[in-house]
C-alpha cells in the first residue's frame, strides 16, 4: 500500500527554525513563527527547545571525541570524556556566571544522556558516528563453557561476545551513574522520555529486570546465533536453554570479579553496571558498519553480523 508520508506537524518546522536562526547575524537572531492557536505556538515554543538542546547535547560529545582524536587517542573513557566537554562548556559559555565543578556537572549529565539514549536511532551511535563499548579488563576470567559446545569460540571471540553482553545493560539503563566525588547526577538530570534507572539480576524479580529471562534481547540474540551456526541439531527450547546457562555463567562472573573497579555494584535487589568501563570510539568514514535488513538499523559491531 501507498500512504501519504506523515512527519508531524512540528520536526520539519523546527529544522527550518534552528536553520535560520543559525544563518542570522548574532545581532539578528530572532525568529517570528505562526501557529492557528495558542496551544500549538505554546507546544513549537518547547518543542524547538527541545529538540534543539538534544542536539546541542550531542554535538557536545562528538565535538570533544574530535577534539581528543586529534591528539591520537582512538579510544577514550568517560572520564576525559568529561573533563574534554566541560573545557567546551568553557569555551562556549565565556562570560557566564559557572564555576568549573558546575560545569563539570553539566558534562557529565551531556555524557549520560548520549550514552543511556532514549533516542538509538538518531544518536551518535545511531547514525554511525560513534561506537560506545565495554572495555573487559585483561584478568577476566571468561566462562569456560563459550569454549566447549554449542560456542565453541576462541578467547578473542569469547571476549567479546562476553562484551558485547554487558553492553546491552545501558539499553536496559541498569548503569549506575557513579562520576568524579565533587560531582553527583541524578537519573532525572537526564531528561530521558519514559525511561526509568533499572538493576538487574538472575531471574529478575520486584523492580527488577531479568538478565536471562527467556524472552530478553539476549536469549534472543544467541538463539539466533545458535541457530544461525546451526546449532548442532539442537531444538528452539535448547537453544534457548543454552542461551540462559550461558548468560547465567556470565553473570556470576561479571557480579564477583574483584579487579581495580567492580564490573556490577549491588543496587536493590540486584545489580548495575559500573560507568568506568564504558569507552567511545569515534568512527572513520572507511570504518565498517552493518545495516539490518529488516529495521534498518545501523551496528558498528554484532555477534554473527545479527542485529
Amino acid at each position: 500500500p501507498v500512504r501519504e508520508i506523515t512527519h508531524g506537524a512540528d520536526g520539519p518546522n523546527a529544522v527550518i527554525a534552528t536553520t535560520l536562526h543559525q544563518l542570522l547575524p548574532e545581532n539578528r537572531r530572532k525568529v517570528l513563527a505562526f501557529a492557528d492557536s495558542r496551544q500549538e505556538a505554546a507546544f513549537f515554543a518547547w518543542y524547538l527547545e527541545d529538540t534543539y538542546d538534544a542536539i546541542h547535547s550531542r554535538v557536545l560529545v562528538l565535538r570533544a571525541l574530535r577534539q581528543i582524536a586529534r591528539t591520537g587517542d582512538a579510544e577514550v573513557g568517560l572520564h576525559d570524556l568529561a573533563l574534554e566537554i566541560r573545557e567546551l562548556l568553557k569555551s562556549e559559555g565565556a562570560g557566564d556566571p559557572l564555576t568549573d565543578r558546575e560545569r563539570l556537572q553539566k558534562a557529565w549529565v551531556h555524557l549520560f544522556r548520549e550514552l543511556l539514549t532514549d533516542q538509538p536511532r538518531i544518536s551518535l551511535e545511531g547514525v554511525g558516528l560513534v561506537r560506545w563499548f565495554f572495555y573487559l579488563p585483561p584478568d577476566v576470567d571468561l566462562p569456560a563453557s563459550l569454549r566447549g559446545s554449542p560456542w565453541n569460540l576462541g578467547d578473542e571471540e569469547a571476549r567479546k561476545v562476553v562484551a558485547y553482553l554487558l553492553d546491552s545493560l545501558r539499553t536496559d539503563h541498569s548503569v549506575e551513574l557513579d562520576v568524579d566525588d565533587s560531582v553527583h547526577v541524578q537519573w532525572d538530570d537526564l531528561n530521558l522520555r519514559g525511561a526509568k534507572q533499572t538493576q538487574m539480576a538472575i531471574g529478575g524479580g520486584k523492580w527488577t529486570k531479568a538478565w536471562d529471562g527467556a524472552k530478553s534481547r539476549r536469549v534472543a540474540l544467541l538463539a539466533r546465533w545458535l541457530e544461525r551456526k546451526g546449532g548442532s541439531g539442537m531444538t528452539e527450547g535448547e537453544r534457548v536453554a543454552a542461551a540462559q546457562v550461558l548468560l547465567r555463567e556470565i553473570w556470576e562472573m561479571a557480579s564477583t570479579y574483584r579487579g581495580v573497579a567492580r564490573l556490577l555494584r549491588p543496587s536493590g535487589n540486584g545489580h548495575r553496571a559500573h560507568p568506568r568501563w564504558w569507552r567511545a570510539r569515534l568512527l572513520r568514514p572507511e570504518d565498517p558498519l552493518l545495516r539490518c535488513a529488516i529495521c534498518g538499523r545501523l551496528h558498528a559491531d554484532s555477534i554473527g553480523n545479527i542485529c
